[in-house]
This record gives C-alpha cells, structure tokens and sequence, in this order.
C-alpha cells in the first residue's frame, strides 16, 4: 500500500474510532474520568493527523504557515464541553423522567373520585 494511502487510512480509523467512542459517551453519559480518555483520543488523531499532513506537505514543498494547532485548541475546549454534555445529559434525563412520571395510570381510588369508574363491587 503507497505511504499517503497507508497514512490517510491509519487518519480515517483513528477519526471513526474518536467519533465512535463519543458517540457512546453521548449515549451512555460520560463520566468526569471520560475527559482524560477522550483527550487520548484526540491526541492520538493529532498524531496521525500530523503525520499525514507532513507526507502530503512533502509532495508539494510547502510548510503550513502560520497554521495554529488544531488539537491543541479542541483539547482547551473539552473540559467545558465535557461539562456541557454532561448538564445536557441530566436535563434530558429530568424532561424525560418528567415525561414518564406524566404517562403513569391513576389509581383506582382516584379514577373512583373523579367519577370516571362507578363505585359498585361490579365495577
């Protein structure tokens, strides 16, 4: 397999493995821990991120300039994303719960009270 393709294949299957693990984290509720794993994650793509984006520099003999460090940023916004996710969670989870709780059958003592069952033994 030529060098670019073998790079830009290692890039691709570290990006859908990143993608993947946040989409279970977002599924599953992430944990205050998840932070460290999927700050790993994002290192591990700016890896071979990097890697690619050199092989590919070297084709045309030119450097990125000036260009700032992508992961660098993604990595200075996870913790207050992470907390985000996790507040958006818990208030999905209350609206959902609230949701239920809505859904849930009267007793038969109130349905009683309210007229809507006689209150005979036959009924």
């Amino acid at each position: 397999m030529p060098i670019g393709e073998k790079l830009y294949a290692e890039v691709k299957a570290e990006s859908d493995a990143t993608i993947a693990f946040l989409v279970t984290g977002l599924v599953v509720r992430f944990k205050d821990a998840d932070e460290e794993k999927v700050a790993a994650r994002i290192k591990a793509l700016g890896k071979k991120t990097a890697a690619f984006l050199d092989w590919a520099d070297g084709l045309t003999n030119k450097k990125g300039i000036g260009a700032e460090d992508p992961i660098s940023a993604i990595l200075a916004l996870l913790a207050d994303w992470m907390k985000a996710v996790r507040d958006e969670n818990e208030n999905a989870i209350k609206q959902i719960t609230a949701n239920f709780e809505g859904c849930r059958l009267r007793s038969w003592d109130e349905l009683k009270a309210k007229g809507d069952v006689g209150n005979s033994e036959t009924d």
